[in-house]
């Protein structure tokens, strides 16, 4: 009983933030960029990870019809400059303004 009500308390504190699968986009070494392109759905929300620590860039979305949503902010946007701090940092893409069908995207992110 004991150990039910723990995972409970758990999934409520972890929240739909980390509950969410995440997509790693990692940076290139070379070029500093990393990059992610796909197709979001009307009503959907993914969830993209830099998992690079103690870094700062900048993200960058290219769509006619989508933005993103930097972990802990309300506002969708489409530039976003971030620092990673000791644990990486999410952004959930979705659309800006629902519509039937998907919407092609492009995710950048570039270390500064």
């Amino acid at each position: 009983m004991h150990i039910h009500v723990l995972a409970a308390l758990a999934a409520l504190w972890a929240g739909p933030v980390l509950a969410q699968s995440c997509t790693v986009v990692t940076l290139s070494p070379e070029t500093g960029t990393g990059e992610v392109s796909g197709y979001v759905l009307a009503n959907e929300r993914l969830c993209y990870f830099n998992d690079q620590m103690n870094q700062s860039g900048r993200a960058s979305l290219f769509a006619e019809n989508a933005c993103f949503t930097p972990e802990g902010l309300a506002d969708c946007t489409r530039e976003f400059v971030f620092n990673t701090g000791s644990r990486g940092f999410r952004f959930f893409v979705e659309q800006d303004q629902l519509r039937a069908g998907h919407e092609a995207f492009t995710l950048r992110l570039t270390a500064h």
